[in-house]
Order: C-alpha cells, then structure tokens, then sequence
C-alpha cells in the first residue's frame, strides 16, 4: 500500500493523527509507526487524551488551576477548558 493506506486492497486511510511528518501507519493493520500526534493516543491514534491529560502521549497534566468541576483542559494544547479558578488567569491558569 503507499498513499498512507492499509488493509484488504489498501482501501482503508491511516489515521490523520498518526505521528511523525508522513502521518504512516502499518500496511496491513493500520497502527501507527511514530505513535500518535499530540493529544491522541491508542494504536490508531483516534482516541482523545482522558479527561485531566494532554499533549505528547497524554504525558501532560492539566493545572490545577483550571476551573469546572472536572479542572478540564484541551486535550491537545493544555489550554483550560472553563476559565480558571478565582485568583488565576490566562490559557493555562
């Protein structure tokens, strides 16, 4: 397969959160070679970071400082979800 397919007669597309600069992921089962792009994780790179991490293999936390009951931020970026608690503010709280 070439064109960043897979799979029976190449007709299934890699994951375009596949990591690395060509985005490949394996010829016959689709998983990706250079693990997952930012804020993805799991053998096809589709599922978002749980709830409280982000960013490179879901390695981030978010702050603490985020507001919400849950303290969530963007699974991608970091960025707090809803604003932050009293005292702190800016993207990251």
């Amino acid at each position: 397969c070439g064109g960043n397919t897979y799979g029976s007669g190449c007709s299934q597309h890699c994951s375009p959160n596949c990591g690395g600069a060509d985005k490949a992921c394996d010829h016959i089962n689709g998983t990706c070679l250079s693990g997952c792009a930012p804020g993805f994780q799991g053998a096809h790179c589709v599922d978002a970071c749980q709830l409280g991490t982000y960013g490179a293999a879901c390695s981030e936390t978010c702050n603490a400082n985020c507001g919400g009951i849950d303290k969530a931020c963007n699974h991608i970026s970091g960025h707090c979800q809803n604003g932050c608690v009293d005292g702190y503010q800016g993207h990251f709280c």
